[in-house]
Protein backbone atom coordinates (compact mmCIF):
# COMPACT_ATOMS: atom_id res chain seq x y z
CA UNK A 1 0.00 0.00 0.00
CA UNK A 2 1.49 2.95 -0.87
CA UNK A 3 1.92 6.34 1.58
CA UNK A 4 -1.42 8.36 0.13
CA UNK A 5 -3.84 5.02 0.40
CA UNK A 6 -2.35 4.36 3.45
CA UNK A 7 -3.30 7.77 4.87
CA UNK A 8 -6.82 7.75 3.19
CA UNK A 9 -7.51 4.44 5.30
CA UNK A 10 -5.79 5.47 8.22
CA UNK A 11 -8.04 8.96 8.01
CA UNK A 12 -11.11 6.45 8.04
CA UNK A 13 -10.17 4.48 10.48
CA UNK A 14 -9.79 7.13 12.75
CA UNK A 15 -10.96 10.18 11.50
CA UNK A 16 -10.88 12.49 15.31
CA UNK A 17 -7.27 12.31 14.89
CA UNK A 18 -4.77 14.59 13.44
CA UNK A 19 -2.38 12.85 11.82
CA UNK A 20 1.24 14.75 12.63
CA UNK A 21 3.80 12.51 10.66
CA UNK A 22 4.73 9.34 9.09
CA UNK A 23 7.57 6.64 8.56
CA UNK A 24 9.00 3.93 6.57
CA UNK A 25 9.32 1.39 9.16
CA UNK A 26 9.83 -1.92 6.56
CA UNK A 27 6.66 -3.64 6.32
CA UNK A 28 4.71 -0.85 7.91
CA UNK A 29 4.10 2.90 8.48
CA UNK A 30 4.59 3.81 11.12
CA UNK A 31 2.21 7.22 11.78
CA UNK A 32 2.00 9.54 14.98
CA UNK A 33 -1.43 11.07 15.34
CA UNK A 34 -3.18 12.25 17.90
CA UNK A 35 -6.46 14.28 19.56
CA UNK A 36 -4.06 16.39 21.53
CA UNK A 37 -0.70 17.34 21.53
CA UNK A 38 -0.23 16.55 24.96
CA UNK A 39 -1.17 12.78 24.43
CA UNK A 40 2.16 11.01 25.18
CA UNK A 41 1.96 7.80 23.26
CA UNK A 42 0.50 9.21 19.71
CA UNK A 43 1.91 6.31 17.71
CA UNK A 44 0.09 3.44 15.54
CA UNK A 45 1.93 0.84 13.32
CA UNK A 46 -0.27 0.36 10.04
CA UNK A 47 1.12 -3.31 7.63
CA UNK A 48 1.58 -2.11 4.08
CA UNK A 49 0.11 -4.91 3.13
CA UNK A 50 -2.96 -5.47 4.56
CA UNK A 51 -3.75 -2.10 6.62
CA UNK A 52 -3.65 -3.62 9.77
CA UNK A 53 -3.54 -0.80 12.81
CA UNK A 54 -1.94 -1.18 15.77
CA UNK A 55 -0.92 0.82 18.52
CA UNK A 56 2.62 1.25 19.17
CA UNK A 57 5.19 2.94 21.42
CA UNK A 58 8.68 4.35 20.54
CA UNK A 59 9.88 3.30 23.52
CA UNK A 60 10.22 -0.27 21.79
CA UNK A 61 13.30 1.48 19.60
CA UNK A 62 13.35 4.81 20.45
CA UNK A 63 17.04 5.03 18.45
CA UNK A 64 15.00 3.75 14.90
CA UNK A 65 12.19 5.83 15.70
CA UNK A 66 14.70 9.46 15.52
CA UNK A 67 17.13 7.53 12.76
CA UNK A 68 13.80 7.06 10.50
CA UNK A 69 13.01 9.79 8.33
CA UNK A 70 9.37 11.58 7.87
CA UNK A 71 8.28 10.60 4.70
CA UNK A 72 5.12 12.93 5.58
CA UNK A 73 4.56 15.60 7.93
CA UNK A 74 1.80 18.09 8.66
CA UNK A 75 3.88 20.99 8.01
CA UNK A 76 4.85 19.72 4.93
CA UNK A 77 8.57 20.01 4.51
CA UNK A 78 9.41 16.66 4.02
Amino acid sequence: MKTDKALEVFKKTYPDLMIVSVKDYGTDYLITAYKSPNETDPFYLMEKSGGYIRRYSIAVDPDRYYKTPDIYSADGLD
